[in-house]
């Protein structure tokens, strides 16, 4: 058994994808999804992933998750209800 990540394009002869289209949209779709903190390196990060979905016309989804919900702060309707739904359950 062989393990390991196989290759997106085979390259032929002339180094070129084989069998790939060189249009943009035939190369990519769907989004980038990056996820952020509030430090440097989350910034890095989105800034780097805003650079790469601009070259690749991709949509970017940045994505900051936090541990429950500061006192004093509003809370969403979609979140109220998706927080009395699981406390119902």
């Amino acid at each position: 058994m062989q393990c390991g990540l196989l290759p997106m394009a085979t390259a032929d002869e002339t180094g070129e994808a084989s069998g790939c289209s060189h249009t943009k949209e035939a190369l990519m779709a769907g989004a980038i999804l990056c996820g952020v903190t509030d430090s440097r390196e989350g910034r890095d990060a989105a800034q780097l992933a805003d650079a790469l979905s601009a070259r690749l016309g991709l949509r970017l989804v940045l994505a900051h998750v936090v541990d429950g919900i500061p006192v004093g702060a509003e809370e969403s309707l979609t979140a109220l209800q998706g927080r009395e739904a699981a406390n119902a359950c």
